[in-house]
């Protein structure tokens, strides 16, 4: 029903945390030609420093997204949320404003 109503143009956030985030970062600027943000966070548990990528995809995108994040590292921890507006550079045909 969603895609009826937005169409192929939604926009999908997503969150990796991952040992392998340099080779992943790459790989979503290089292939998807995506920007991709690295937060420096903790593991809550563990207390070990890691690195949060975050990025934004599109909705075609996304299945390319998982493929080359499972060969990549199959026990990443992804998170793929809805978007509700998304504005900047290089998005797509999202209003820039």
């Amino acid at each position: 029903m969603n895609l009826v109503l937005i169409g192929l143009s939604q926009r999908k956030a997503v969150m990796i945390i991952s040992p392998k985030w340099e080779e992943i970062s790459g790989e979503i600027m290089n292939k998807l030609q995506r920007g991709v943000t690295v937060v420096q966070g903790q593991g809550g548990y563990t207390g070990k420093d890691l690195h949060i990528l975050y990025s934004v995809i599109t909705f075609t995108e996304l299945s390319r997204f998982k493929e080359f994040i499972r060969k990549i590292d199959p026990e990443a921890f992804v998170v793929v949320t809805e978007t509700l507006e998304v504005m900047g550079k290089r998005i797509g045909n999202q209003p820039h404003w």
